[in-house]
């Protein structure tokens, strides 16, 4: 990325867990505005421009881009209609429920993202979160133009319906009050149980 792009980039360290880091990482940043990038998803040439004039939209408090996945014709036929599938349905999900996940590249300003109180600290469902957050202030809309394009490795190696049905089981048990620690624990097993007790052993 910073080869790519002329921004600096400043290495922080957080202990474990994606809604710490996300958190550390912004507390770290000086800009004005904010993208969320996870480490498994490329951000289309022109990101900058698509995410200011998303932001400009009237209405928009945030933003994030179309979803797209690194298939080959190597995974095969059935491989790649599944993640077709899989496509076209995130894309509906973020434009008719402006539901964007991580993988989507999310962006805000910083000011929203005070206002909002930010991302928790949490180790799984940050995005969701910050979503929850957004749609009290404002709309979450889509960038223009090119999608993010995000690894296909988990789906390889587990499966569409595997990874898919998870999501939605912890999504749906969300909504149902689910704490968010108690479905990383269950997302996450445990290695995350190992996590914690080194996390609290140094704390």
């Amino acid at each position: 990325f910073s080869q790519r792009v002329n921004v600096p980039v400043k290495v922080t360290h957080s202990q474990p867990g994606r809604g710490f880091q996300l958190k550390h990482g912004v507390e770290g940043a000086t800009g004005d505005f904010l993208l969320f990038l996870h480490s498994d998803t490329h951000l289309p040439s022109n990101f900058d421009v698509a995410a200011e004039s998303c932001l400009k939209r009237p209405g928009n408090v945030a933003g994030s881009f179309a979803w797209s996945v690194d298939t080959d014709r190597s995974d095969g036929w059935f491989f790649n209609l599944e993640m077709r599938i899989l496509k076209y349905f995130t894309d509906r999900r973020i434009q008719n429920h402006e539901l964007p996940f991580g993988d989507n590249a999310m962006f805000t300003t910083r000011h929203v993202y005070d206002q909002i109180g930010g991302f928790q600290e949490v180790y799984l469902l940050e995005d969701v979160l910050l979503v929850e957050g957004l749609w009290k202030v404002g709309h979450i809309g889509i960038a223009e133009g090119e999608p993010v394009i995000t690894s296909a490795r988990r789906w390889r190696k587990w499966g569409l319906f595997r990874i898919t049905g998870l999501n939605r089981l912890i999504l749906f048990a969300h909504y149902l009050g689910v704490s968010t620690e108690t479905l990383a624990l269950w997302y996450y097993g445990d290695k995350l149980r190992v996590v914690m007790a080194a996390t609290k052993k140094n704390a």
